[in-house]
């Protein structure tokens, strides 16, 4: 079996006589933390994303106005 963890776990999962039972397995893939920090940064920056663009729809009418604006005054 490899050393992958996530892949000894679902191994272990499927084949339960082959390790822990599969409660067991699930409980263990459930309780494990690793990852959760770079999920959490992941989230973080998908917020900050979602906030530019929101930023962005709301204030891009108001530019495409002032510049027109500027366009028509020195025309």
């Amino acid at each position: 079996m490899p050393g992958n963890a996530c892949a000894d776990v679902v191994f272990r999962w499927c084949c339960p006589e082959e390790g822990a039972s599969a409660m067991k397995a699930l409980i263990g893939f459930f309780r494990d933390e690793r990852g959760t920090e770079t999920l959490e940064w992941g989230l973080v920056c998908g917020l900050i994303v979602i906030g530019a663009i929101v930023a962005i729809a709301s204030i891009g009418p108001k530019v495409t106005a002032m510049w027109n604006n500027v366009d028509a005054a020195i025309k």
